[in-house]
């Protein structure tokens, strides 16, 4: 029985000069600095056999691959690094962005997430002479939380869906990420990334994905798919 339906976004920002995006765009080389927008989707179901925790202790949660919905890039015309963190790029860069995300329908209040993350990789690629093929990559998920009530616990595990577990070396081997500072929401647990509960810690999958250092630990004992994107961590499943 469904319980409770809700959404989330999820932004990352990356910086790529990978040819198989180089190709989709225009080798105009003086258009300005490419910014591609992937809007992606996918739903999550977890099941609980507590109506009434308020969804803290699911039984079981099941992520659907991420499908790519749309994709569209623009350029900011701009020459260098210094240009692109400039007063004046910024007035010409939100108006931009703004336009893209009402396209794709993006909620008002995810745009300054949006804008907060792209202007932080122009900080981090500073020290970068700005070329024509340097992309960034902004992917924005959107997911639907589907939460639903069981009363009987192997009806949950009957489901067709089998836990494989990841390496005990490859979860020892996650990239730590301090949170001081970062934002964002942990999707295990729902919390952000700031508080204090979490021991300060979070780690990064190879797939970029980041969550509490407890929650991703605790989730690749059982799964060794990433909640997210379902990106398969090392495991001993010979299937």
């Amino acid at each position: 029985m469904l319980i409770d339906e809700s959404d989330y976004y999820c932004i990352h920002v990356r910086k790529t000069t990978e040819e198989t995006t180089l190709n989709n765009l225009s080798q105009n080389q003086n258009q300005g600095v490419p910014i591609k927008f992937e809007l992606y989707s996918s739903t999550d179901n977890a099941w609980t056999m507590a109506e009434d925790d308020n969804f803290e202790h699911p039984v079981r949660i099941i992520q659907e691959p991420l499908d790519l919905i749309t994709e569209t890039t623009i350029r900011v015309p701009c020459a260098s690094s210094v240009e692109l963190l400039s007063n004046t790029s910024r007035h010409t860069v939100v108006p931009m962005v703004t336009e893209v995300l009402n396209t794709l329908n993006i909620p008002e209040h995810e745009h300054q997430s949006v804008v907060d993350k792209l202007f932080s990789a122009f900080v981090e690629s500073q020290d970068l002479t700005i070329e024509p093929d340097n992309v960034f990559v902004v992917g924005i998920e959107h997911v639907i939380f589907r939460m639903h009530f069981v009363d009987d616990y192997q009806m949950v595990y009957g489901l067709g869906f089998p836990f494989v577990p990841a390496t005990a070396s490859s979860i020892e081997g996650l990239e730590e990420v301090s949170v001081d500072g970062l934002d964002g929401t942990c999707v295990i647990c729902m919390e952000n990334f700031g508080e204090d509960d979490f021991g300060g810690h979070a780690r990064r999958l190879p797939c970029s994905h980041l969550y509490h250092e407890d929650c991703i630990v605790e989730w690749l004992e059982t799964s060794h798919l990433c909640p997210v994107c379902r990106y398969p961590m090392p495991h001993n499943n010979a299937d």
